[in-house]
């Protein structure tokens, strides 16, 4: 598990939005040209198959609000692994800035995933 705190900074983000299990929902274009990847290829995938260090469970969605509140509270961003590209031949990792936080889309519960270049990049 890689959890390096890291100072804020500028850029632009990368959105995803996740169910409580980590599966991305939702991702914008800023998140697809970080990643290489697509947002169709990346919906109802675990957010764990392209952060591979997040330590998010794919089966307790009470241990990753849990999670999320202590570890990344208040804003917190943490320097994570990613993965890069689609094509499993073609992957590689390199290093995003993460902050997620729990947000309410009426009586649904979800978390946003903000990333950013990595600040030691």
């Amino acid at each position: 598990m890689i959890l390096a705190p890291v100072a804020a900074g500028s850029g632009l983000y990368g959105i995803l939005l996740l169910d409580l299990f980590g599966t991305i929902d939702f991702c914008n274009a800023t998140f697809e040209s970080m990643s290489g990847g697509d947002a169709n290829g990346l919906r109802g995938t675990s957010v764990c198959d392209v952060f591979p260090d997040l330590p998010l469970s794919r089966n307790s969605p009470d241990y990753n609000r849990a999670l999320v509140t202590i570890s990344f509270g208040r804003g917190k961003w943490w320097s994570q692994r990613l993965v890069l590209g689609n094509a499993l031949a073609n992957r590689r990792h390199g290093f995003a800035d993460v902050c997620i936080v729990p947000m309410m889309t009426g009586d649904r519960r979800s978390f946003l995933l903000e990333a950013r270049s990595a600040s030691s990049l």
